[in-house]
């Protein structure tokens, strides 16, 4: 099942999100960027203020966010390739009209549906994370991040 984790205030209006890898995703705004750890509990950072220092990190061309040596693939205003299909065989499936995103399984059936809340119903993306533990909804004003917990023994997956 997964499980909503309750995240603090980022920021008024995002341009992006990363796709999380090793437990951190990354929000992009106008003017600044905050990084947001997952485990091993959620913690969000400001770590860089200002458009000129945004564009040394941002590269707009392959929507990309380049820190040191990580590269981390974007979701958001300027489009993206979200994570859709887990190893599992969980598919993602964004209901285009409604604020719900749809977890089916293998077979294509409803595994679990998650409601949201869009003020902009301008972009929204929906992917796993790189291995599959997390699951991400972002929209331009909120950015929706859940965990997976096995539902035999409550057991919550990590890196």
């Amino acid at each position: 099942m997964w499980e909503k984790l309750e995240l603090p205030f980022i920021c008024e209006r995002m341009v992006a999100f990363s796709i999380p890898q090793q437990q951190v995703a990354w929000v992009m705004a106008w003017d600044a960027l905050f990084q947001v750890t997952l485990a091993p509990e959620v913690n969000v950072l400001s770590v860089l203020h200002g458009e000129e220092e945004l564009d040394k990190v941002f590269d707009e061309d392959r929507n990309l966010l380049i820190i040191g040596e990580q590269v981390y693939p974007l979701l958001g205003l300027y489009g993206g390739v979200p994570i859709l299909v887990n190893e599992l065989g969980d598919q993602l499936s964004l209901e285009p009209n409604q604020d719900r995103l749809v977890v089916l399984n293998g077979e294509g059936q409803v595994k679990q549906a998650i409601e949201f809340f869009d003020l902009s119903n301008d972009w929204r993306w929906a992917t796993f994370s790189a291995n599959g533990h997390y699951l991400l909804i972002g929209v331009p004003y909120d950015l929706f991040i859940y965990q997976w917990r096995s539902p035999y023994n409550n057991a919550v997956a990590t890196d």
